[in-house]
């Protein structure tokens, strides 16, 4: 029913791309300080309520489709086969561990809502 593909690593879609280093570095440093203004840039502004109704419809229509393009300019270089320290970094023991962390608060908080919801009332 299924097909077993195997990549071919010689003729791989990424073995095409060719970008220096000053590039790769280049892509990391935007794709960082996009996604760092999709997060920050909200905060700083709404806190005197100076948007309008029409700017914070956009923004929301937008912030999450930048911040993709973010991610993917900060992945891109490492996905190309650049900045193998930054790869290794990421890929590092402790990320795993903050993940591990992190998911296992995703699963009980749910548990933490529903006795705060049932206390309440």
């Amino acid at each position: 029913m299924y097909k077993n593909y195997k990549i071919n690593k010689e003729r791989n879609f990424f073995n095409y791309i060719e970008i220096n280093r000053s590039h790769s570095y280049l892509f990391c440093f935007i794709g960082i300080m996009t996604m760092l203004l999709v997060v920050y840039y909200p905060r700083t502004t709404q806190m005197g309520d100076q948007w309008s109704e029409l700017f914070a419809y956009i923004w929301q229509t937008l912030c999450r489709p930048v911040f993709v393009t973010g991610l993917f300019l900060f992945v891109s270089p490492m996905i190309v086969g650049h900045l193998d320290w930054l790869r290794e970094l990421m890929a590092g023991n402790i990320f795993a561990l903050i993940s591990k962390l992190t998911y296992t608060g995703y699963l009980c908080h749910y548990m933490v809502m529903l006795y705060y919801v049932q206390s309440a009332l």
